[in-house]
């Protein structure tokens, strides 16, 4: 792989060489998940938006992803709009959650309260 440019491509170049995610090769790029947010890391953005990262991803790939995104929160200082479902796994990468119904917000505050003791029925 060869690599030219300046300081914004490196956070990209490490997660490439540190993501243990994979594709097969007959994949494009845009199907393969760490390329995807190598990509997004290019511009060196204080904010990512990652609307249902791991919703297409198989299980083996799911946890991967999440662990990804937590590191590059935690070393990269990015911040993550974690866009999901998946409740599990919104707790596991955040420090906060805002719980949506039907466009409106029902619910927000620190995860781990937001949900062992739930205000709203959701």
């Amino acid at each position: 792989m060869r690599v030219t440019g300046g300081k914004c491509t490196q956070p990209a170049i490490r997660i490439w060489h540190t993501t243990p995610l994979t594709a097969p090769r007959h994949r494009l790029i845009h199907t393969n998940p760490r390329a995807a947010i190598a990509r997004a890391l290019i511009p060196n953005p204080p904010l990512l938006v990652a609307d249902e990262p791991v919703s297409m991803v198989d299980a083996s790939l799911r946890m991967s992803i999440v662990n990804l995104l937590k590191s590059m929160r935690d070393d990269l200082r990015v911040s993550v709009i974690y866009i999901t479902h998946d409740l599990a796994t919104a707790y596991y990468i955040s420090n906060r959650l805002i719980i949506m119904q039907r466009g409106r917000i029902v619910e927000m505050g620190d995860a781990r309260t937001v949900l062992d003791n739930p205000e709203h029925p959701y």
